[in-house]
Parts: structure tokens; sequence; C-alpha cells
């Protein structure tokens, strides 16, 4: 993650180099990732929908596989984050308190809410003013 970016622009971000597009990005946990010499914590985002020509690059990635269950040589951590979003996919709940939104969506939504607002006031005017 870059200094000044948020969730969803450094997701984006590194999706966009690796040739891969998301649709809604959700916020799956933080999680502490420990080892011998140092400790990190990893920030798990997922996605129900995910698409794209993987390009590997040898250094962060040497292959890349799609997958429908994880492989049996993965952390504990890395599993508890897979675990945790394959329950938590399933709520509306969670996906709909979790889900990250870009300014641009935020900003439509506040312009619907006022345009909605403004609409319902307008109606209120007239029906209190005499034809």
């Amino acid at each position: 993650m870059l200094h000044g970016e948020t969730l969803l622009q450094s997701a984006s971000r590194i999706a966009k180099e690796y040739g891969l597009v998301f649709g809604r990005l959700y916020l799956n946990g933080v999680f502490p990732v420990n080892f011998s010499n140092r400790a990190d914590v990893a920030i798990s985002l997922a996605a129900r929908s995910i698409s794209g020509e993987v390009q590997v690059d040898g250094y962060e990635f040497s292959k890349f596989i799609w997958a429908t269950r994880p492989p049996k040589r993965l952390g504990e951590n890395y599993r508890r984050m897979v675990e945790k979003w394959s329950h938590a996919a399933k709520s509306k709940e969670f996906l709909r308190l979790n889900r990250l939104e870009s300014i641009a969506e935020k900003i439509e939504r506040e312009e619907r809410k006022k345009a909605a607002q403004e609409l319902i006031e307008d109606i209120r005017t007239r029906k209190h003013v005499a034809p």
C-alpha cells in the first residue's frame, strides 16, 4: 500500500499490475502474521467476482492458478482468511457492512440521497399549495 492510498485504490492498482479486474471489494479482516524474526499485519480483501489474464512477474508470483480450494501447503493465518471469507460471503449483513466504496460511489450515493430528499420536499410543498 502506497502512502495516501485507500485500501480500494491500493487493491485496484495491484490488480491492474497483475492483469486482474474485480467486482465489489470487501474487507474480510485484519490478521496478524508472525514470522520468526518479525511480525506483520495482513489486510484481507475479497471480491465475489474476479476476471482477467494473470500476468506472473516472477518476483511476487512465480506461478498463479485458479483453484476452488486452498492449497494443502498454506500458512495457518492465510487458511483462516480463506475460511472466514467462505463463511462471510454468505452473510448479506457482512457484505453490507464490509464493502469498500470508491469515492465516486460515495458521491453518487449522496447525490441520489439529496435528489430524493428534494423530490420529497417538492411533493410536500405541492400538497400545501392550492391549485
